[in-house]
């Protein structure tokens, strides 16, 4: 007779050596654990991952043990669902065997192939893709052949596409209008009916305007003195500008006055050709006759020079 409990617990001790770091018991009555498969890495880097869940029947492994893919990592529906066919596949083709090994195994060789796979699955969808470009960017080149149905169609939504851009326009036309304000006198200038509507608004209150008399009744207490004499309505502006404008002429006129009085006295006291320099300027006169008559005017010449050289010193600019 065969002993099922044995023989399961010697190949669950068997799958957690080889397993190690993989293996995941869950519960143990009944048995059930996870195995995690990866396939090898691809080409491009990819890599394929599922987690296997084993549950262990009464009569295993006469019966074959009950299977999920428990967890899947970069597959498809496609590929799970070919896991779950290749499982059973293997199971049948085992039943009376401990069989938990062969399976991963099997499952392990497959994901491989899945990896395999998506390489030409990637290419085959680049080049799909490749295909729609080439025949989209050849209907935009083809172009509508245009008939009078699908030409109507296109004039009329194009008049509404103008119409609303239109429309449009000319909503932010008035609003821009809008916020520009316009003056007291733009407003008069653009609308003459505002010059008599102060007379239309009297005339529909039929002259009655209110006034508030008790505003006017304090003005005789008013301090309003015209004749003090130190009252000035005009300020001391025009005042300002006469004091401003002799201050400007005095500046202009006493230099003039000073220069002109130097250059008369230079005319008058100043001239080079009033006194004799030397002996040869002094005029001729009458030669003495006598020895005493020499010695006077050779005294007078004396003389003379000294009161030239006096003056020069005197006067430093001739």
């Amino acid at each position: 007779m065969t002993d099922y409990a044995e023989e399961q617990r010697n190949e669950l001790e068997a799958i957690e050596s080889i397993y190690e770091d993989s293996f995941t018991v869950l519960t143990e009555e009944p048995t059930s654990f996870t195995i995690t498969v990866t396939s090898d890495v691809g080409e491009q880097g990819e890599i394929a991952e599922a987690t296997l869940k084993f549950t262990y029947v009464e009569k295993y492994p006469d019966e074959p043990p009950l299977w999920e893919i428990f967890s899947q990592d970069n597959l498809e529906d496609v590929d799970a669902a070919s896991l779950l066919t290749l499982l059973q596949q293997q199971a049948e083709e085992n039943l009376g065997m401990v069989m938990i090994f062969t399976l991963v195994t099997a499952v392990q060789e497959k994901l491989n192939e899945i990896v395999d796979l998506m390489k030409n699955r990637q290419e085959e969808e680049k080049q799909r893709k490749e295909r729609e470009a080439e025949e989209a960017e050849k209907v935009t080149f083809q172009g509508t052949v245009v008939n009078i149905e699908n030409f109507l169609l296109w004039k009329a939504g194009f008049e509404l596409e103008v119409a609303e851009m239109r429309h449009k326009k000319q909503q932010k036309e008035e609003e821009q209008a809008l916020k520009t304000k316009l003056t007291g006198k733009q407003l008069f200038e653009t609308d003459h009916n505002l010059d008599t509507s102060d007379i239309q608004f009297l005339e529909e209150a039929g002259n009655s305007v209110e006034v508030d008399e008790s505003l006017f009744q304090d003005i005789e207490d008013l301090d309003l003195d015209e004749d003090d004499p130190d009252f000035d309505p005009l300020g001391m502006g025009p005042w300002k500008w006469i004091f401003a404008s002799c201050g400007v002429l005095l500046l202009i006129v006493i230099p003039l006055t000073v220069w002109l009085v130097c250059h008369y006295r230079y005319q008058k006291f100043c001239t080079w050709s009033c006194w004799p320099v030397s002996k040869q300027e002094v005029p001729a006169g009458v030669l003495p006759a006598t020895k005493l008559d020499v010695t006077e005017v050779q005294w007078d010449l004396s003389w003379m020079e000294m009161s030239n050289l006096l003056e020069k010193d005197s006067y430093c600019g001739t």
